[in-house]
């Protein structure tokens, strides 16, 4: 679903605490192990587990769906709170 309302492909890392990772691919940097994070990352991060293509009839329905949201906030908006 959300490769579909990104429009993009969508890759899903192996490693179960992505966030940890991405703390230590930053404090590796930061100690200077790698000259930037993108070095860092190339040596560190997982390989993807899986990867989502999008579907784009569903994505543009999810876009439709979207503006209907937006446009029903915007009416909202106009009345006051009580």
């Amino acid at each position: 679903m959300a490769s579909d309302i990104l429009h993009m492909p969508l890759k899903v890392a192996a490693a179960a605490q992505t966030g940890a990772l991405g703390g230590a691919i930053f404090a590796a940097t930061a100690a200077k192990l790698h000259p930037d994070v993108f070095a860092a990352m190339a040596v560190m991060s997982s390989k993807a587990d899986r990867r989502y293509e999008p579907d784009m009839a569903r994505g543009r329905d999810f876009d439709r769906l979207y503006e209907n949201y937006r446009r029903l906030g915007a009416l909202l908006a106009q009345f006051p709170e009580r």
